[in-house]
């Protein structure tokens, strides 16, 4: 089972955190509420891909639509972005039909 811990507002106050879903002909940026950010199990700051989408009213289906490539999850912390993490998203994508 994962250990997820869930950031308190006091510890993550000053730092917002996004998606940037980046394609070929369109790039999409999606804030990320607080209360969806946790500490996973290896100690690292994470966040649902899926439950961004869904709080913004997308799917999955949406992004291969798009012919998104590439999901970012930045951290922006004292002004300066930081990725956190890259998901290349074309092999997932080709995957689902529409």
């Amino acid at each position: 089972m994962k250990k997820m811990t869930q950031l308190t507002l006091e510890e993550n106050k000053s730092n917002i955190y996004k998606y940037i879903l980046e394609g070929n002909q369109i790039n999409i940026t999606l804030m990320i509420e607080d209360t969806d950010i946790f500490m996973n199990a290896d100690d690292e700051i994470d966040c649902p891909l899926e439950t961004v989408l869904r709080k913004h009213g997308l799917t999955l289906k949406d992004l291969k639509m798009w012919d998104i490539q590439k999901v970012r999850f930045v951290e922006i912390s004292d002004g300066t972005e930081r990725t956190l993490q890259v998901i290349e998203y074309s092999n997932v994508l080709n995957s689902i039909t529409l």
